[in-house]
């Protein structure tokens, strides 16, 4: 593809002639990225349908990331004496934090993929799946917002996402 090639070229000027090439530092330039005019209809809906895929996934992790969260805080504070126990506890919780980042920003780059790619390729509805997930979205099952209580309590978006946990494939 020429829009690729010319810029894998733009993207090695800026490193030393000297120096090894390493591919590892060039940037993946996916369909979503590149203008609308350049690609085939083909090759966006095969990336319409990694990306789709990619959100669901990451939901998914968040979800189930959570939850391990949320188990984990119940199992230190009812199991766990002493400091050293407490340390590991807490560098444990600290993993599971950074495997919700790490989920939160995957959701976010298939998010921003499927906003590019949808006016082209003229999807409509996936919106209501794959939406835009903001910090208040991302909570456990069981937390409530102050003066709520357990009957009024409102769960997230992301639990009750449909085709996420629940196995049903929507053809979008």
């Amino acid at each position: 593809m020429p829009l690729v090639v010319r810029q894998c070229t733009n993207d090695t000027r800026d490193t030393e002639p000297l120096e090894e090439a390493r591919p590892h530092l060039f940037n993946l330039l996916l369909l979503s990225q590149c203008p609308q005019s350049f690609s085939d209809h083909r090759l966006r809906e095969y990336e319409w349908k990694l990306q789709y895929a990619q959100g669901l996934d990451a939901l998914e992790e968040i979800q189930q990331n959570l939850c391990l969260c949320s188990y984990l805080w119940r199992f230190k504070d009812s199991n766990i004496r002493g400091q050293g126990a407490c340390t590991r506890a807490h560098n444990t919780l600290n993993t599971v934090k950074e495997k919700i980042k790490s989920s939160i920003s995957k959701y976010h780059v298939a998010c921003m993929a499927l906003t590019s790619l949808s006016p082209g390729l003229e999807k409509t509805g996936w919106d209501g799946v794959i939406r835009v997930l903001r910090d208040e979205n991302i909570c456990a099952l069981t937390v409530a917002v102050d003066g709520q209580t357990e009957g009024q309590h409102m769960l997230s978006w992301i639990w009750q996402a449909p085709g996420v946990s629940n196995n049903q494939d929507e053809d979008l």
